[in-house]
């Protein structure tokens, strides 16, 4: 066996779709995609849940062992609407008792003052419900005349008992209404929002694809509508779950990203999180086509350890575009649009701004002159430096490093 690296395995994230039923049929909704929408239409069994949770034990079993010390067992539920799966409440208080943390991506109609009570005695930490426009957009999008308002109210209502969050899935038909709905969300009083782009999946297949200059143009804006936030010392709080923040911060001056090819952040599937779906099929991220097994068949910690798709996910070479990149330890934009939309894996972003901007100006032909270039940097490891799984290691300290790098400086 070979040596592990005490740093790594502080925590780990699982992903779990337990139905794909919902009362929204969104116009975006990746569950819809044929390749697995067959697999997940008939909602499994309590008996089939649990056999799945007892694959989780013992992933986090021999991720302790293997690694010397305790590891935080994170799981978020999903679907559909988790909350409709007859066994939801069960699952829930058995993944608390077994010392889960527990995060919960569903609709704010199936959170009743009983389900709600109910949530707040268990290890529930987190809620996360989806808006994706104003509300003329988002009622048009999710087909649920006063799904904006029902979410706002509920979103507002769970605030004291949960960590909640509102996610926006920006397309070219919504970007537009970003600006303004954070607005909205501000005024409302609501403290965590993020936004991420979507993935070319079901019913987001023929959507149009998203525009370097325009996506970019995007996160300016928002980074401009922090600072007025600041200044005004408002409660909401904007996530940065897109990586390409990261490019945006890089021209900025505000971020520099570490030398050699050991990966330190970007995103975190094959490395530190993993999704399941309701028929037990492990994917390395649910947003594209990555099935690496399925449990309980499937040894979950040998799928983690020797499937050669993480392996490759975990290679900050592999990825077109990005192995030339500054950038490529801490970002490589999101593999899940990138593959969702060419039907490759490791094709570059498609909203990645860095090739086709202009170098207007002689500080900017000098950004992309590092960021292009690996001349006078000294390369100290190779990606394959994690003695876990001969990859770039991931370690909750590089985490924190680079979450905090991540954070725009206030002055």
């Amino acid at each position: 066996m070979r040596t592990i690296d005490h740093r790594y395995g502080r925590s780990f994230t699982f992903q779990w779709h337990l139905t794909v039923e919902c009362s929204y049929t969104c116009r975006h909704c990746y569950t819809r995609d044929p390749i697995t929408f067959e697999l997940e239409k008939t909602p499994p069994s309590r008996e089939k849940l649990f056999s799945i949770l007892a694959s989780l034990d013992r992933f986090f079993s021999d991720l302790e062992n293997t690694c010397g010390n305790p590891v935080s067992r994170n799981v978020v539920l999903t679907g559909g609407d988790p909350l409709l799966h007859p066994a939801f409440s069960d699952l829930v208080m058995s993944l608390t008792d077994r010392g889960y943390h527990i995060g919960l991506l569903g609709c704010p109609e199936t959170f009743t003052e009983e389900m709600t009570a109910f949530l707040a005695q268990t290890a529930v930490k987190s809620v996360q419900f989806s808006l994706d426009g104003l509300e003329e957009t988002h009622d048009a999008f999710r087909a649920s005349p006063g799904s904006f308002s029902r979410t706002i109210e509920k979103a507002l209502a769970l605030q004291d008992l949960f960590n909640v969050n509102i996610m926006f899935t920006v397309c070219p038909e919504n970007m537009h209404e970003l600006i303004p709905l954070l607005a909205v969300l501000d005024g409302k009083g609501m403290q965590r929002v993020d936004f991420a782009r979507v993935s070319y999946l079901g019913g987001a297949s023929q959507m149009e694809s998203m525009q370097p200059r325009r996506y970019r143009a995007l996160l300016e804006e928002v980074f401009r509508f922090e600072e007025q936030l600041e200044k005004k010392k408002s409660r909401l709080r904007i996530g940065k779950k897109d990586n390409l923040w990261k490019l945006l911060y890089f021209e900025k001056g505000l971020l520099q990203p570490p030398q050699g090819d050991r990966v330190v952040s970007g995103c975190p599937c094959g490395f530190v999180s993993l999704a399941i779906l309701s028929d037990g099929s492990v994917f390395a991220c649910r947003r594209f086509s990555s099935r690496i097994g399925r449990v309980p068949d499937d040894d979950l910690f040998r799928l983690y350890r020797e499937s050669e798709t993480l392996e490759s996910l975990r290679n900050p070479l592999a990825y077109e575009g990005c192995s030339i990149c500054r950038l490529k330890t801490i970002c490589r934009g999101c593999p899940a649009v990138g593959a969702s939309f060419y039907g490759q894996l490791h094709r570059r972003d498609p909203a990645c701004w860095r090739i086709v901007m202009p170098a207007t100006s002689k500080q900017h032909r000098h950004d992309a002159a590092l960021l292009y270039s690996e001349k006078g940097s000294t390369t100290t490891s190779s990606p394959y430096c994690c003695p876990l799984f001969r990859s770039s290691v991931y370690t909750r300290a590089q985490r924190a490093v680079c979450a905090a790098a991540s954070m725009r400086a206030s002055q």
